[in-house]
């Protein structure tokens, strides 16, 4: 009857296991966690009976479900990472537009938003659209102005002789202030809704460490603004070479006219951009659903082997990749930037403000670490603390659950170590999956740690624990 029991339990754990790598972490630990408490051996014969069904079960649904000929393919999908740059939530930015507040304030970022689309067609086969003096060659040098393009309220605008791109003049723009407060907009130029447009220019550090994103105005045949939406990103990380910054989004219904808007998206440094191409075409392809991971032997040894090392499977080592980028950023402005003591706040959406938002809805917000959120949020001070109390609850409970044992309290130290058992596996799954930043987690999370805290109050002390 105990095999019966624990067969459908570890068929849960198979399948969580190969379609999440925190869940596959998670369970490991808390079976450890409830084999250290309860040692004998003959508790353990129904699991070890069950697992070796299991184990005959998939590996001969394995053997089934391979065809003759098969041999080892890559999963053709691969996750974007995006361009990390500082800032604010698109929400929270200040309004430097000329255009007023409507044309500051982005109202949608697209899928592949940091980096730009991916193209059905190379963006140089598009019909290209005359933008005045795309390459800065118009204009007096050094005045304060930049032909043919409008400058934000903030900031200092010029034209520089030589050094461009293609050794020609190219266009400053010095942000004397915070973050997205310099913009340089061009002139509009015709468009048709339902068409791509793609546009990149070459940028460069000239001072600080300068960021520049791009975002598109559309507007309708009155003249009316319909959006304001970003189209790519590039961080120079201060270098002085050039470098290009590109992307492409489709025109929303009734578009007819759009306008390229540049900002300094880190504040107090200088950018140098050159050579402005915008064009319309086909860029953009259709969205493809994303494929869930299969439930097999072979799904779940490549999530195993990718914890520890680089992965075949194209798919996981580009989540991988992706979080560890995101959350060495995290770690650079708080350990070591700026935000030391106090983090960004509870308010802001991460994902947007560090720059790698991957959703058109805006929807990811945390960097699937828990640890690394508080660190976000509340700063090096706040992640101590974190650790502390949970270290404390860990092994106060740990603590009270062996005084119960050793005083024979079996149902209260049964309760202990199934409560020590969850939380275990609970902080393991939060430092793979955003798993505390909501109810489904958060609320099961404190109340274990209630009912943890009830365990130490009534845990016999002194001469009663011996």
């Amino acid at each position: 009857m105990a095999a019966v029991i624990c067969l459908p339990l570890l068929w849960t754990v198979f399948v969580a296991g190969t379609s999440n790598r925190g869940a596959l972490v998670t369970a490991a630990v808390g079976i450890v966690v409830v084999a250290m408490l309860g040692r004998r051996s003959r508790n353990w014969l129904p699991f070890l009976a069950a697992t070796a069904v299991l184990l005959a079960a998939v590996t001969l649904q394995g053997v089934l479900a391979q065809p003759a000929d098969a041999s080892p393919s890559h999963n053709p999908e691969q996750t974007l990472i995006p361009a990390s740059h500082p800032g604010t939530s698109p929400t929270d930015r200040p309004i430097a537009s000329p255009l007023g507040p409507s044309a500051a304030l982005p109202t949608e970022r697209p899928l592949d938003s940091a980096v730009g689309a991916t193209s059905t067609e190379r963006p140089e086969d598009g019909d290209q659209l005359h933008v005045a003096n795309a390459g800065f060659e118009l204009g007096p040098v050094n005045n304060g102005t930049i032909e043919r393009w409008t400058p934000g309220r903030a900031g200092s605008y010029n034209i520089v002789r030589g050094g461009g791109y293609r050794s020609g003049n190219f266009a400053s723009i010095e942000n004397l202030r915070e973050p997205y407060q310099a913009t340089l907009t061009s002139s509009r130029v015709p468009f048709t809704f339902g068409s791509d447009i793609s546009v990149s220019v070459w940028v460069k550090g000239v001072a600080g460490r300068p960021i520049l994103e791009i975002y598109v105005n559309w507007y309708d045949r009155h003249g009316t603004l319909i959006s304001s939406d970003f189209l790519g990103a590039r961080a120079t990380y201060g270098v002085r070479m050039w470098q290009k910054c590109a992307g492409a989004i489709t025109a929303p219904k009734n578009t007819a006219q759009a306008q390229i808007v540049f900002y300094e998206a880190s504040g107090k440094a200088t950018i140098g951009i050159d050579e402005v191409m915008v064009r319309s075409g086909d860029f953009v392809p259709e969205p493809v659903p994303p494929k869930g991971r299969p439930a097999t032997l072979r799904q779940l040894i490549d999530n195993i082997l990718s914890l520890f090392g680089s992965s075949s499977d194209l798919n996981l080592e580009g989540t991988k990749q992706f979080r560890l980028a995101w959350w060495g950023k995290i770690v650079d402005y708080t350990v070591f930037g700026r935000y030391f003591w106090t983090g960004k706040g509870f308010g802001v959406n991460l994902a947007d403000a560090d720059g790698f938002q991957s959703t058109v809805d805006h929807s990811l917000r945390s960097p699937h670490n828990t640890e690394i959120t508080v660190l976000a949020r509340m700063g090096v001070p706040g992640l101590l603390l974190w650790l502390v109390l949970q270290g404390a609850f860990g092994i106060g409970l740990l603590v009270a659950t062996l005084a119960h044992r050793r005083r024979r309290d079996w149902k209260i130290a049964a309760v202990g170590a199934l409560l020590l058992a969850y939380w275990a596996a609970m902080m393991v799954d939060t430092s793979f999956d955003p798993y505390l930043e909501g109810p489904q987690g958060g609320i099961w999370f404190w109340v274990i740690f209630g009912l943890g805290l009830v365990v130490m109050r009534i845990a016999p002390r002194g001469r009663e624990a011996a």
